[in-house]
């Protein structure tokens, strides 16, 4: 089996979302080849250094485009000019991940004639997100509300069910399917739910919790709290929950390239093969969002992270 995995940019869960999925697959045998779309040099090279953890994975560049209608045409021949200089594209399973991406190849797929079939992966719904930023956030407010119109757009193309028997449809929750399914009710693509997952490396070790607690400074008696933010997002809501957690005697090990200074708060990040180490300090981890359908229908990585961990 042949599989081509088409990622566009340094998103924060390539290591744990991307990277980790297809190295499993080339561990069970499945000839994988990654098509990683990037704006630049300086992303090149940030995504390069997070690939050199997994030297058997076969990795094509290809040039990114803004999320702009004027890139539409350089954006799509970068990615067929890509994809045709795979060996054995044509007999290729398409893997994609997100719905920007999934608009672009079912343009390719329909304007070429392609007949590969092809995997789109929803890991959250776009217009939502960019509708809350409207409503929460004044930053670039203009610049989203253009965007989110663009997006309603490309969701009607989307989900309209032209090549049904081609695409499918993995998102990471059932609200997200049920979302889809009520907006776009004459959409009849076969959809699935696969959420996130925890890489083989997220494994506990005593030592290791020794280790990193001693260096960090922390006692065996201290109750340590792990909060953990990626993205950095509006909605995430972490730093609101350390001060409480700390106020009820907890220490907090926050994981963000965010600092936090208070007493009893440590403030650090690590790469990726370094998480399992910091993780196994805690002996909880948290996550706090408002309740909204972004945050109930996500699947945050490290949630399958906290549980791998025993957290």
């Amino acid at each position: 089996m042949k599989v081509i995995y088409f990622a566009s940019g340094d998103v924060s869960v390539l290591e744990s979302q991307v990277l980790e999925l297809l190295h499993f697959l080339t561990l069970e045998g499945i000839d994988v080849t990654l098509l990683q779309g990037v704006s630049g040099e300086t992303e090149k090279k940030a995504i390069q250094k997070k690939i050199a953890n997994y030297p058997s994975l076969q990795v094509i560049w290809l040039k990114r485009y803004p999320l702009f209608p004027f890139f539409f045409k350089k954006h799509t021949r970068s990615i067929l000019h890509a994809l045709q200089s795979v060996n054995g594209w044509e007999k290729a399973i398409i893997h994609v991940r997100g719905e920007y991406s999934g608009y672009l190849m079912k343009k390719i797929i329909h304007r070429y004639h392609i007949s590969n079939p092809v995997l789109i992966d929803i890991r959250g719904v776009i217009c939502e997100e960019l509708r809350y930023k409207i409503e929460h956030s004044p930053t670039h407010k203009f610049l989203n509300i253009i965007q989110y119109k663009y997006f309603k757009r490309i969701y009607r193309y989307l989900f309209d069910s032209k090549f049904q028997n081609q695409i499918a449809i993995s998102s990471v929750s059932a609200p997200i399917n049920d979302y889809l399914k009520k907006n776009y009710p004459e959409c009849a693509y076969r959809f699935t739910v696969h959420p996130n997952i925890a890489g083989e490396i997220m494994k506990y070790s005593e030592e290791k919790r020794r280790v990193i607690r001693k260096e960090l400074g922390l006692d065996e008696s201290d109750v340590v709290v792990l909060c953990a933010t990626g993205g950095g997002s509006v909605w995430q809501k972490d730093k609101e929950i350390i001060m409480p957690l700390l106020n009820a005697g907890f220490k907090v090990i926050n994981l963000s390239k965010t600092s936090v200074n208070l007493k009893g708060c440590i403030s650090t990040f690590v790469p990726f093969k370094k998480m399992p180490d910091i993780m196994a300090a805690a002996d909880a981890g948290m996550l706090w969002r408002k309740k909204s359908f972004i945050n109930y229908s996500a699947s945050p990585s490290k949630l399958s992270e906290f549980a791998a961990l025993g957290l």
